[in-house]
């Protein structure tokens, strides 16, 4: 099958996959029920959710589900953990490596710090800067020349904040 064009990362994820606990399933939902949606450039889609835990599994749903840049906002104590995830097409469509480029912005611009690869990074803001987070993103991509549009802007401003 590999031959004629199977995926051997496909195949591999399919014959790994676990059961998923019932907590981690609720995470995954709520994550894409409070979801906002944004267009980056006519072409490439970024999303923003609010998660209280299973960041990555959430993230990982949210480039299943089309996302080519998504974010998971998980508000802590007096801070805000920002994780990043792009897609292999993201990281083609932009030239850069998307996800670091993009944590070391927000940690810059928030008061916090953030770092990581090209596909997967995060940030650490204060949990006062949660309200200038969208504008961040957003001024990220128009910084760079992309036309930016909210096409919805979900629920998880409203859930994080």
């Amino acid at each position: 099958l590999l031959d004629v064009g199977g995926d051997l990362d496909e195949v591999a994820r399919l014959l790994a996959q676990q059961e998923v606990p019932y907590a981690e399933r609720v995470a995954r939902l709520r994550s894409l029920s409070r979801m906002g949606v944004y267009s980056i450039g006519g072409e490439l889609l970024l999303t923003i959710t609010c998660v209280g835990a299973y960041e990555s599994s959430s993230l990982r749903h949210a480039i299943d589900a089309g996302s080519d840049i998504a974010l998971a906002v998980a508000p802590r104590d007096r801070e805000v953990r920002i994780t990043i995830r792009a897609s292999g097409r993201a990281l083609r469509e932009t030239g850069i490596p998307v996800a670091a480029e993009l944590a070391r912005y927000l940690g810059a611009s928030l008061g916090g710090e953030g770092g990581g690869h090209e596909g997967a990074a995060g940030a650490v803001v204060p949990y006062t800067s949660i309200g200038k987070l969208e504008g961040s993103v957003l001024e990220f991509f128009s910084r760079r020349g992309y036309k930016v549009r909210i096409l919805d802007r979900g629920r998880w401003l409203e859930e994080c904040g």
